[in-house]
């Protein structure tokens, strides 16, 4: 029976049945037809011949097994490498590697993706479109020219053919800056799940040279995450945005009329000009009392308050916690002296602070520190508070209030606060 024949497969002997054509007759006397009529189509000369000979005997082919698990393979490696369902989808055409590119046109494959930096092509198969995906492949072939290639029936797409040299230099560049958003967008995914911060990668500089980068491209506003930048005067028409923490500016200016005569301006940045507080300390401080009453009732002017765990106070830190705690909060932008009032857990993972001139947050890695004069708008729903600035906005969740607030009230003082900071900043 074809039971037996599949069971009992021996290849070797098959061919030579095939070849006499016994092996058609065969299948025709015990009527498998379908199986008959499949064979009689096959040539022993076609490409792939065994593959289609146990295609037809409806036999498992080892090579085919093996093609299988590479498919699955390149499909989990593209995945890897992008959410393009159409690439990820095409992984049995994509070839990864040499070996890959091989057996691809080894399987009369005339549509092949190309996923690597190099290539070689071979110009004698023909009638082959290559198509560079997830980059732009080197390819080596040996062919001087894009009539040759067309001579043989061979195309290249997004490919570094050898006589595009002139070409090189730019789609190095370009390929450059690529992965360096990628690059970015990996490490701002580290500090922060907000998908717009992520989604800005582009325009976002963590290094000096990501910010030259961005001048040389002509980018209009550019966001700073780093600790310091060196910002050119002579870039003019410019809006720099500081996220994540607010960075120190180094720039040949002395004044904010400097900067608005280059066409200049900073939010959430560091000034090498700013002058300290926009409102003195002591009205500061009385509206922090006038608006957060009942703890002032209870603590009087006491600048820290530590939470200890949901509900109840911890103690005052040490020396050492505090240094511990501006570090997070403030980026040791401000002191002890300069502080209105601080909330922290005790155990560190989250707090904010008023000081003389700003707001400073911090909660399992993600910081900020907000000017009042910078504050547009702000929103407080339950524990949620929302401060909007002209460029981003900024989400707090205040679950962390002690039991002598409510966490509605808690949001609501805070939003109280600094609506009232912002006006008397400008």
């Amino acid at each position: 029976t074809i039971e037996d024949l599949r069971s009992n497969f021996d290849f070797e002997k098959a061919v030579e049945y095939f070849k006499s054509g016994k092996l058609v007759e065969w299948l025709e006397d015990r009527f498998y037809e379908d199986e008959a009529e499949a064979l009689s189509k096959i040539k022993f000369t076609d490409k792939n011949f065994k593959s289609k000979l146990c295609e037809a005997l409806k036999i498992e082919d080892e090579d085919d097994a093996e093609f299988a698990e590479r498919i699955r393979e390149k499909k989990a490696a593209l995945a890897e490498m992008t959410d393009d369902d159409d690439i990820i989808d095409n992984a049995k055409t994509t070839a990864l590697n040499q070996d890959d590119l091989a057996n691809l046109l080894h399987m009369d494959y005339k549509k092949i993706y190309l996923c690597g930096e190099q290539f070689n092509i071979p110009i004698k198969m023909h009638d082959v479109n290559y198509i560079g995906i997830l980059g732009t492949p080197k390819i080596k072939i040996k062919a001087q020219s894009d009539e040759e290639l067309n001579a043989n029936g061979i195309t290249f797409e997004n490919c570094r053919l050898p006589w595009q040299k002139n070409n090189n230099a730019q789609l190095d560049e370009l390929a450059s800056v690529l992965n360096r958003v990628r690059e970015k967008k990996v490490i701002l995914s580290q500090y922060t799940n907000d998908a717009a911060i992520i989604d800005n990668a582009a325009c976002t500089a963590i290094t000096q040279e990501d910010l030259t980068t961005l001048l040389s491209m002509d980018y209009k506003t550019i966001y700073l995450c780093g600790e310091k930048f060196i910002v050119p005067i002579d870039a003019v028409n410019r809006h720099y945005v500081g996220i994540l923490s607010t960075p120190q500016i180094i720039i040949n200016a002395n004044s904010e009329a400097n900067l608005q005569a280059s066409g200049i301006s900073f939010e959430n940045c560091q000034l090498p000009f700013d002058s300290g507080a926009a409102v003195d300390m002591e009205q500061l401080r009385e509206l922090f009392e006038s608006i957060f009453t009942v703890w002032s009732e209870e603590y009087g002017n006491e600048v820290w308050e530590v939470v200890d765990g949901a509900s109840s106070l911890g103690d005052e830190p040490n020396t050492n916690k505090k240094k511990v705690a501006l570090k997070l909060l403030c980026k040791n932008k401000y002191t002890e002296d300069d502080l209105i009032h601080i909330c922290i857990r005790s155990d560190f993972t989250a707090g904010w602070c008023f000081t003389k001139d700003s707001l400073c947050f911090y909660n399992t890695g993600s910081s900020g520190i907000i000017k009042y004069r910078d504050i547009t708008d702000i929103m407080s729903n339950y524990s949620n508070l929302t401060i909007f600035t002209s460029m981003i906005s900024y989400d707090l969740r205040f679950d962390f209030a002690a039991n002598y607030y409510s966490y509605n009230d808690y949001a609501g003082c805070m939003a109280d606060y600094l609506n009232t900071a912002k006006m008397l900043s400008e």
